[in-house]
């Protein structure tokens, strides 16, 4: 409820980018079971070093498929490259898989479907876009409902 309120336009239209970021809710979903999986069988550093290996392999290869790579273009996207590699992803990303290795993936996946919430508050504050209050109060929605989750509910006898 609290990303319908977030999200969706009033006319409930479904762009190819929704259809994106479906698909890519999905691949997440996935990353994150994998990690509670592999996590409890290998060091997580270990394992995100890995991943980050084959990611890159992957991408070089798709890279050269699909653009045209010069000393130039790298250079001139060199400081993005290197944030987005180092710090966006990968610290980011090895410190999601150490921190799940002690918690449910039911829990860590609510807790990362709040990067919505936070790109639409950052968004507000460091960009100074406009909030509806539609949109308010879908945050506070996924906020509690976070919160709600977190709470441990009573044994049944």
């Amino acid at each position: 409820m609290g990303l319908y309120l977030l999200c969706i336009k009033e006319d409930f239209t479904i762009e190819m980018g929704d259809f994106i970021v479906f698909l890519c809710s999905i691949c997440f979903a996935i990353h994150i079971l994998c990690c509670d999986h592999f996590t409890e069988k290998a060091n997580p550093v270990k394992l995100s070093c890995i991943q980050f290996a084959t990611a890159c392999v992957l991408s070089w290869i798709a890279a050269f498929a699909t653009e045209t790579i010069t000393i130039e273009g790298i250079m001139a996207a060199g400081f993005a490259i290197f944030y987005c590699g180092v710090f966006s992803a990968g610290v980011g990303y090895t410190l999601q898989m150490v921190a799940q290795k002690d918690t449910d993936p039911t829990i860590a996946s609510l807790l990362m479907s709040l990067e919505s919430v936070f790109g639409a508050v950052g968004g507000y504050f460091i960009l100074h876009e406009t909030m509806a209050t539609k949109e308010l109060i879908g945050c506070v929605v996924m906020f509690a409902a976070i919160i709600v989750a977190q709470i441990p509910l009573p044994e049944k006898k």
